[in-house]
């Protein structure tokens, strides 16, 4: 008996293709047996779109030559009993846990009890300066090294509880008991910024992505804050020297945040097992060579350094509207400190104002130019009065300059000229804020008693 002629396909599995032989009485369904997939879970489709049947035959649906394309569907998602996914309910319920609202409050309780010690200027109660003081401590403590569900509530107030419980316990009655409370509430905040820190990386150690990376900005700022302090108390400098300083280093921490939030390890740029041949490297083990770089470390990795940029610039931004206007209400217009309160002020309006022309995100494109109003709004009130007329009206007309640029702007509008024009100011914004800061402070001053 004469055998059927074999009729010849072209199988195709996503970007797979296979060449199989069958006899045309044979089932479609045939063809998957080699691919070990399921014939309920697949669909059967020829060049032309049309579906086929695989309990047919294949000689009734194709001829010699054709082409099947096997469509499989994507895996569903697997969840608990009911079909609800694990982290639905987290997903529908946006609410933001109940520790973030009882930490904020609890460091809204503390500053206020701060400030009420720092203006009292008498004596506080034994007893309720020490219920405060190790309350404040003992949060302190919970928020730097518990596992909080709200971390970045816990990374924020726990240097503000360890502030103020520092404070409750020097308890000022003068002035110089006052700064030096605020010193040791700021190092009392580093301190309890580095427990945190630590205890973040510890974490993250243990499970990947379950870290905290605004803890680093909290240790940075407090770290920062506090030795200026402490450096302008060891010296016996005015407190607007430290007010000055910040604020003048506010424009330079701003430009540096896009290059310093990503972090990325030499191993991933450099294949050190390749390059390391130093004198040291010899006798010594040889070094691991590239490991597989995989999507999800890489969006991890930019999701940390994304909100490591976003917490630096909101405290970047908080600096220049909380401590200018102890440097312009010290300042005496008309003098040396004077008018470098003024060029302070014209630096922080540059840099914060024309930084965020290309920056990503709200973040760092809103809380810039929020300082720069608050900013503006500080400069007119502190002006002097002949001044502050020709101010509001500068500031008026700087308003309506940006108003009308924003619409050839908003239409596509572009300059090379301009843009680099801008830049140039804004690093000129960026390098004289500091020097302008010194001047502010009474370093000429300074300099000039030391050397006469």
């Amino acid at each position: 008996m004469a055998h059927a002629t074999l009729t010849r396909l072209a199988v195709h599995v996503g970007a797979q293709r296979l060449d199989v032989a069958l006899d045309p009485d044979a089932e479609l369904g045939d063809v998957l047996d080699g691919l070990a997939l399921p014939l309920g879970q697949t669909m059967l489709v020829d060049s032309a779109g049309r579906r086929l049947d695989g309990r047919a035959s294949v000689g009734s649906q194709l001829e010699d030559g054709g082409v099947v394309h096997v469509a499989v569907p994507a895996p569903g998602p697997r969840g608990r009993r009911g079909g609800r996914l694990p982290g639905h309910e987290e997903a529908v319920r946006r609410r933001p846990p109940v520790e973030a609202g009882l930490l904020a409050v609890g460091a809204v309780a503390a500053l206020v009890a701060t400030v009420v010690v720092m203006t009292s200027g008498r004596a506080s109660s034994g007893a309720g300066v020490v219920v405060g003081a190790v309350g404040c401590l003992l949060g302190a403590l919970g928020c730097a090294l518990g596992r909080a569900r709200a971390q970045t509530a816990a990374t924020v107030c726990g240097p503000v509880l360890g502030l103020a419980a520092a404070v409750l316990v020097v308890a000022p009655t003068d002035d110089a008991g006052r700064r030096l409370a605020v010193v040791a509430g700021l190092a009392a905040a580093a301190v309890i910024a580095a427990a945190r820190y630590v205890a973040v990386r510890a974490d993250r150690s243990g499970s990947a992505g379950a870290g905290d990376d605004v803890a680093g900005v909290a240790l940075v700022a407090t770290s920062a804050t506090a030795a200026v302090a402490l450096v302008g108390l060891l010296l016996a400098l005015p407190v607007v020297a430290s007010a000055a300083v910040l604020v003048g280093a506010a424009p330079l921490a701003l430009r540096a945040l896009p290059q310093s939030a990503l972090s990325v390890p030499d191993e991933q740029l450099v294949d050190l097992a390749r390059v390391s041949r130093t004198a040291t490297s010899v006798r010594g083990p040889r070094p691991k060579g590239l490991g597989r770089v995989s999507t999800a470390q890489v969006v991890r990795t930019v999701a940390f350094a994304e909100r490591r940029k976003a917490a630096g610039t909101v405290v970047a931004s908080l600096v220049p509207p909380l401590l200018l206007p102890a440097v312009l209400a010290s300042s005496t217009p008309g003098t040396v400190g004077g008018w470098g309160a003024l060029a302070l002020t014209s630096c922080v309006v540059l840099a914060f104002g024309l930084g965020p022309r290309t920056a990503r995100g709200a973040v760092a494109r809103w809380w810039p130019r929020a300082a720069v109003a608050v900013v503006l709004l500080e400069a007119v009130t502190w002006a002097p009065a002949d001044l502050r007329t020709l101010l509001a009206a500068a500031v008026l007309a700087l308003a309506v300059g940006v108003a009308a640029l924003a619409v050839p702007l908003a239409r596509g509008w572009t300059s090379v000229v301009a843009s680099r024009l801008a830049d140039g100011v804004e690093g000129l914004g960026v390098v004289l804020a500091l020097p302008a800061a010194l001047v502010a402070a009474g370093a000429v001053e300074l300099l000039r008693q030391v050397t006469s």
